[in-house]
């Protein structure tokens, strides 16, 4: 006998006879699904939670200027603000929707005094008068909210509770004096002392901005110490000094990059341009070397030549035959100078290899450039370039001391800084070219950029600069 059955009928059977391993499948697709979805909905909750955590810590603030291991002007804010209003110089409008902060931020710790209680990794954050104007209106406008200048401070309710701090309190802050010198200089002493300064708690600021402020990304509630931002900056002797710059922006009609272009100027960054007698002009650095990038961009400056500066141990005749220092001298600077220097000053030698001023018949001794042992490639190709390496001109009292003449080889030891800031000493040999008599360019104290502990000083024992 035949039996037929239709498409609907053979389908439920097949079901029903597949219905353990169907029935199994079909929970391990539901499992998945409410892993999936519960695991998104975790992640997206997560989210949300991160993302208020970070604006809540921001309040107003849009954009923000690190000083990565540098300073800029503190007035620097002042003028954007003056900038966006229509008042002062770089004037470009465009309403009041922006308002502009700096800040002096680093890190210390803080106790109480009889030093029962102490918090490490404190933000120590100096502000101004205006910093509650980065508070968004609708929460108050940062009405009232400032920090007296005599040694007041607010802390917000997370270090408040960590020290148990009451208004009135006294408590100690310590942190590392800041230094406007790069930390790898060689010539940077290695004492590196604490400062601790008391502080008397004004108020505590309540959960949220600005008493949680941060720009950390970080799910741990921060540690925050707010003082008056001049009496900071006195304190840590860099007077003037910010390296934080808030903004908070509305509807305005530039972007603030565009109002800080118009308002920065060469002495924020550090840089001096000085004028000299003779019509030029130098570009020096209160942190002693130029930035690589602004090096660059001045040297495409055209007639722009760099002068590169740098202390060395000693001088000494390289073919010397004899034991002790008769024919070396200690602690020098030496200059390297750009081609059109070079030529001048080999032009007012009192001896020289070559009278005419012309260096290209000097054969260098070394083919390697001498520039900042942290200097880009492309800085040292153009000092490479720039004039003879391996030739050098020496002054009159120098070749005296070393009795060097023209043409003796002459080397030079020095210090790079090396790993966790040790000092590897180095040495190069030079072919003396001429001798100089100390006038003019030769005499130039523009020449050596103004070092801490070691400019104005007459004498090596006047040095404050931890040499070793």
């Amino acid at each position: 006998m035949m039996f037929f059955m239709s498409k609907f009928r053979l389908l439920l059977c097949n079901l029903r006879y597949y219905r353990r391993v169907d029935a199994g499948v079909l929970a391990g697709v539901s499992v998945s699904a409410a892993v999936i979805v519960g695991a998104l909905s975790v992640g997206e909750s997560v989210r949300h939670t991160l993302v208020g955590l970070a604006l809540g810590r921001l309040g107003g603030v849009t954009h923000a200027l690190v000083a990565d291991g540098g300073y800029f002007s503190a007035g620097l804010a002042g003028r954007m603000n003056d900038s966006v209003r229509g008042k002062g110089d770089g004037k470009v409008g465009g309403g009041v929707g922006l308002h502009a902060e700096s800040l002096l931020m680093f890190s210390g710790s803080a106790a109480v005094p009889d030093g029962r209680l102490r918090a490490t990794d404190v933000s120590i954050i100096g502000v101004g008068d205006n910093f509650g104007g980065l508070i968004p209106v609708g929460e108050g406008g940062g009405a009232g909210w400032r920090v007296p200048c005599d040694g007041g401070a607010v802390v917000n309710a997370a270090l408040a509770a960590q020290l148990d701090l009451k208004s009135g309190d006294d408590f100690i802050l310590r942190f590392r004096p800041p230094s406007l010198l790069p930390g790898d200089l060689p010539l940077l002493g290695r004492k590196e002392s604490l400062l601790s300064v008391r502080v008397r708690l004004e108020s505590i600021a309540p959960e949220g901005f600005p008493g949680d402020f941060s720009l950390r990304n970080s799910q741990t509630a921060a540690s925050n110490v707010f003082v008056c931002l001049d009496w900071l900056s006195r304190r840590a002797g860099i007077g003037g000094k910010a390296n934080v710059l808030l903004a908070a922006c509305g509807p305005v009609a530039v972007s603030p990059d565009k109002i800080l272009e118009t308002v920065w100027h060469p002495s924020d960054s550090g840089l001096e341009i000085e004028k000299k007698p003779d019509g030029s002009s130098n570009l020096k650095s209160s942190r002693i070397f130029i930035p690589d990038r602004i090096a660059e961009k001045a040297l495409d400056i055209p007639g722009a030549e760099g002068i590169m500066t740098y202390f060395v141990n000693s001088i000494r005749l390289a073919n010397m035959t004899g034991g002790g220092h008769k024919n070396a001298t200690p602690y020098s600077f030496v200059a390297g100078v750009g081609d059109g220097d070079f030529r001048e000053l080999l032009g007012s030698c009192e001896d020289s290899i070559k009278s005419d001023g012309d260096v290209q018949g000097i054969e260098p001794v070394s083919k390697q450039p001498v520039a900042s042992p942290s200097a880009t490639p492309a800085l040292q190709t153009r000092f490479a370039r720039s004039f003879e390496i391996g030739s050098i001109i020496i002054n009159r009292w120098l070749a005296e001391d070393t009795d060097a003449h023209v043409g003796d080889i002459v080397e030079l030891r020095y210090y790079i800084p090396g790993p966790l800031r040790t000092l590897d000493e180095k040495s190069r040999l030079f072919r003396v070219v001429g001798t100089v008599p100390m006038e003019g360019l030769a005499a130039d104290p523009s020449l050596m950029p103004d070092f801490p502990g070691i400019s104005g000083s007459e004498r090596c024992s006047g040095w404050d600069a931890s040499i070793p």
